[in-house]
């Protein structure tokens, strides 16, 4: 769509990490009305890998009342010593007549994940549970599915041995990954992965 105008602004202030964009495109005649976009982030930092944000992205058609589609989401994470960071998110989007045959309908337009994660010298491991709703639809982005619970947990081990063929680092690592339907919990994907890098002085 060709863009009439818009406008961007980064930076810090109050201690807060600032981001703003707007931008306005044209509409096809017998295609697609022109449309407004807007989004806001901010965010705030702290010492440890340590922040808290939330985001707001909204697409306005321009002349055309009721459609516009919403994303509202706050984020967190807590570094917890030197290995140990703990983050979330949780998002929701509005959509205005998302379904028009069926009102009563419950509307699952929301997504989170909880995930944690350990990293140091000799081991990294992480493990998450995400969740998005069937209605959950961010227009403005890209979302590859929808409906689904998501569990996943990953290991890798480093191993340096003093000396074996040259080799300077074993890296065996397991990942398994799990998604299932948010009203059966149906498996649909899974996935375990079983490998290991090696590295050569």
């Amino acid at each position: 769509m060709p863009i009439q105008g818009g406008g961007r602004l980064s930076g810090r202030t109050l201690g807060l990490n600032v981001g703003l964009l707007h931008i306005r495109t044209d509409g096809l005649d017998g295609v697609q009305s022109g449309n407004a976009f807007s989004v806001a982030r901010l965010e705030k930092e702290w010492a440890n890998r340590s922040s808290v944000g939330g985001i707001f992205v909204e697409r306005d058609a321009v002349d055309v009342d009721g459609d516009y589609n919403r994303t509202y989401a706050v984020d967190g994470q807590l570094g917890i010593g030197d290995a140990l960071t703990l983050s979330a998110f949780g998002a929701r989007t509005e959509t205005p007549g998302l379904d028009p045959a069926n009102p009563d309908r419950v509307v699952e337009d929301e997504a989170y994940e909880v995930s944690a994660g350990w990293s140091s010298r000799s081991l990294r491991g992480s493990a998450d549970i995400r969740q998005v709703g069937h209605d959950f639809n961010p227009e403005v982005g890209f979302l590859p599915r929808d409906g689904y619970r998501q569990y996943s947990i990953f290991g890798m081990v480093y191993y340096r041995p003093s000396e074996f063929f040259g080799v300077r680092e074993f890296r065996p690592h397991v990942r398994y990954q799990t998604f299932r339907d948010l009203r059966t919990g149906f498996e649909e994907t899974a996935r375990v992965h079983v490998d290991s890098h090696v590295e050569w002085h």
